[in-house]
């Protein structure tokens, strides 16, 4: 449930998060709450400063990675 608070402050980059963030690593775990927000930022991160644009795109498609970790 998002807050008035929250909301008018995520408001501010037209980006209001929808529930609990989750981060899947590469071995399939899935991490929750402060780890899951750093890992996640560090990955993405190290993706961009490599120019490994593909990898940002593999790890949010449903079919390769979401499904095969979460369903498996």
């Amino acid at each position: 449930m998002i807050t008035k608070a929250q909301r008018e402050k995520a408001i501010e980059n037209d980006y209001v998060p929808l529930g609990i963030l989750r981060f899947i690593t590469s071995n399939c775990g899935i991490e929750y709450g402060e780890k899951a927000e750093s890992d996640a930022v560090r990955a993405i991160e190290d993706a961009l400063w490599h120019f490994r644009f593909g990898e940002i795109v593999d790890a949010h498609a449903a079919q390769d990675r979401y499904l095969t970790c979460v369903c498996s």
